[in-house]
């Protein structure tokens, strides 16, 4: 329209009109074009600064977590393994890892999927993760008289695979340890066994029955063949309140430890898997069973239930008291043979539902579940997503364009909106300087 318009004006000058018309449209367009740049050009320098101090994820902290929210660099570890923040030392220290070993260390990028790594956290997750739907193979492990919990590292993947940044070392068995930035979480390949302690003396076996002498019962001092049990015992198998017992020391091994939740306003008895909604009171049963023929004695019955608070708010928790690290505990108990004891927790959901983002260390984590492990029975309920949660669950990844590519994309479309705003002042101002010099010279 420009080259048409000069090219004709000589031979046509009532064009001098149109010119004008021109001219101020290109004024126009050179004012808009010029609050388009200088916006881009904004953009682009917020990217800057976004390169340079990346943003943090929207929920960094989770209480899976060994170290809450993690750190940023390898002294910021350090620091904790000294000042042995939330056991973070005692924890190194079963893994035979020193404070010292840790300085040591190199950092690294690892991939959930190239080794079968196992991570440990405070939470217990059930068999599978409740966001990613993936098996966990999850086995506790207990730490200074605090219970742990190990589970496949993929489990945690919400696509093919993750990388997480750590810090790698040996510890004094030679065996590699693993270290998460995000979050202080324990890496280790495949399932970490420690040495076992050293065997006592062993005593003179026991007979398995009483001996006879000439077809006779000998007395009881020599009959009885488990003299720490109550009542007299002509068999070792007598020795063992219940037949687990007989290969397994632990104290629960004759326990039933069962778990169940009901949904008092939906009059829901079994609410595993069902949909809670906002403002419902939910009631959880646990159930201590002891199966054997002895005592328990002074059982603590304690339970995590950091999943449930962070959707939840405790309404009655019986004699319970609530630790800093949201595990319940009651006070000790016997539990007679084969007698059963219950502790109930009241919950009620809050209202609205919060829709805060899953946090980038914890998947399961602000999951729109309420996820609750109890010696392994496992209890979800699931709660309803807005608008914006919805989003979060369905995208799960965006392109992965990095901070270099999108400062190179930035500066193309930069350098596009500064040529066509210069190309349209350069225009505005030779029809200016045409229409100066067509008046000035009266048309010729």
């Amino acid at each position: 329209m420009f080259k048409k318009l000069l090219s004709n004006l000589p031979f046509n000058p009532s064009l001098i009109g149109q010119v004008s018309f021109y001219a101020k449209r290109m004024r126009r367009e050179t004012t808009v074009r010029r609050l388009g740049t200088i916006f881009i050009a904004l953009a682009l320098v917020v990217q800057v600064f976004a390169v340079i101090s990346p943003p943090e994820p929207t929920l960094a902290r989770s209480n899976n977590d060994i170290v809450e929210g993690g750190f940023t660099t390898k002294e910021e570890a350090i620091n904790h393994c000294r000042a042995n923040t939330e056991d973070f030392a005692d924890i190194l220290l079963y893994y035979k890892v020193s404070c010292e070993t840790l300085a040591g260390s190199t950092i690294k990028t690892i991939r959930s999927t190239d080794r079968d790594y196992d991570s440990l956290g405070r939470v217990a997750q059930g068999h599978t993760i409740a966001r990613t739907g993936k098996p966990t193979d999850e086995y506790s492990t207990r730490i200074d008289g605090n219970d742990y919990f190990m589970r496949n590292l993929r489990a945690w993947d919400s696509g093919p695979y993750s990388t997480y940044k750590v810090l790698e070392m040996k510890n004094s068995d030679g065996t590699v340890i693993m270290v998460m930035f995000s979050c202080g979480n324990i890496v280790t390949i495949d399932r970490y066994s420690p040495p076992p302690p050293p065997k006592p003396p062993t005593k003179p076996e026991t007979p398995d029955a009483c001996p006879k002498i000439s077809g006779k019962q000998t007395n009881k001092e020599e009959c009885d063949v488990c003299p720490n049990v109550p009542r007299e015992q002509s068999d070792k198998s007598q020795c063992y309140p219940c037949p687990e017992a007989k290969n397994d020391p632990a104290t629960t091994v004759c326990l039933e430890l069962t778990k169940t939740a009901s949904n008092e306003t939906q009059n829901l008895p079994n609410a595993d898997g069902t949909t809670a909604l906002a403002g419902d009171t939910i009631i959880y049963t646990l159930s201590v069973k002891n199966k054997g023929t002895q005592a328990i004695k002074d059982f603590v019955v304690e339970e995590n239930i950091s999943d449930v608070l962070e959707y939840a708010d405790i309404v009655d928790v019986q004699d319970g008291q609530l630790s800093d690290r949201q595990v319940l505990r009651w006070p000790k108990q016997d539990i007679a043979a084969t007698s059963t004891i219950q502790k109930k927790i009241t919950i009620r959901v809050k209202s609205p539902v919060p829709q805060t983002p899953s946090s980038s260390t914890d998947p399961s984590s602000f999951d729109l579940v309420m996820t609750n492990v109890y010696y392994g029975t496992s209890v979800h309920i699931k709660l309803p997503a807005g608008t914006v949660k919805s989003t979060e669950l369905l995208v799960t990844t965006l392109p992965s364009t990095g901070p270099g590519a999108t400062l190179a994309i930035g500066f193309v479309i930069v350098t596009f909106a500064s040529y066509f705003w210069a190309r349209s002042r350069l225009l505005t101002k030779e029809l200016t300087i045409v229409k100066s010099d067509f008046t000035s010279s009266g048309g010729m």
